[in-house]
């Protein structure tokens, strides 16, 4: 079975793209967003990197959002479920970041066989840095779960500049879990190439989404499935990669995302 997106399939996730910017506040209504109808071909030059994408292609072009300096951007969708962003300027960066915080799924073709993997991004202002742990996407629901029962912590005001990504997204003191999508091919080079700081950046993981959706049930079963704050000493918690259930300030169970 092939994993690359048919014809119908690539202008389904066209569809989903123009949505989701609109959701996202980008375009200020669905219709600015233009499918251009033909599909174009990127033939792979001998000095590209692994990471430029090649093959067929479909384009979706949009204004910029308004709280942007940039005129125009356009979208590139491959049959192997990869995008490319191209813009006038750094605006590009600035809603391509925008769009993936607000709505992270924009990326997964919603028809079609291209292996995906949800990823699970914690951003750790206490030591400065932004973790990746990728698994299946077949663990979505446990993945969503687990962010939707964190609690970001701001510190000191690092939510002032929204709508944006804050530059300073690592100020001291700050910490949240959010939720991304990778396909599983990328997932897996970031893993082998990951540079390391305080541990891997990227991480990927073929059994963390099964330990965690296990943990989870364990959660529910237990009446814990609530996030353990500083006050509250049992329920869920994360940091540094590590998954904990605890109760009454001791650690019941627990998983490593980055394994």
């Amino acid at each position: 079975m092939s994993n690359l997106l048919n014809d119908d399939e690539l202008r389904t996730w066209a569809k989903q793209v123009k949505r989701a910017l609109f959701d996202a506040s980008i375009t200020k209504i669905e219709e600015a967003a233009l499918i251009r109808p033909d599909i174009h071909t990127r033939k792979p030059r001998k000095d590209d990197s692994p990471f430029r994408p090649s093959g067929d292609y479909l384009v979706v072009s949009a204004p910029c959002a308004s709280w942007t300096r940039g005129r125009q951007f356009t979208i590139e969708l491959y049959r192997d479920g990869r995008a490319r962003w191209a813009g006038p300027d750094a605006s590009v960066r600035e809603m391509y970041l925008h769009l993936c915080k607000v709505h992270p799924r924009w990326r997964v073709p919603p028809h079609g066989n291209v292996p995906m993997c949800v990823v699970l991004r914690e951003r750790n202002g206490w030591e400065g840095e932004v973790w990746r742990y990728a698994f299946p996407i077949a663990h979505e629901a446990a993945a969503l779960e687990l962010v939707n029962l964190s609690e970001p912590c701001a510190g000191n005001d690092v939510l002032a500049c929204q709508p944006f990504r804050p530059r300073n997204a690592l100020t001291f003191g700050s910490w949240s879990l959010e939720l991304d999508y990778l396909r599983e091919e990328d997932a897996k080079r970031a893993a082998e190439n990951s540079r390391s700081g305080y541990m891997a950046y990227h991480n990927h993981s073929e059994t963390a989404g099964a330990e965690l959706e296990s943990l989870l049930k364990q959660a529910k079963e237990s009446g814990l499935n609530h996030w353990a704050g500083d006050s509250i000493k049992s329920g869920v918690n994360v940091w540094k990669a590590r998954v904990t259930l605890c109760e009454n300030g001791k650690d019941i169970a627990g998983i490593d995302l980055s394994c």
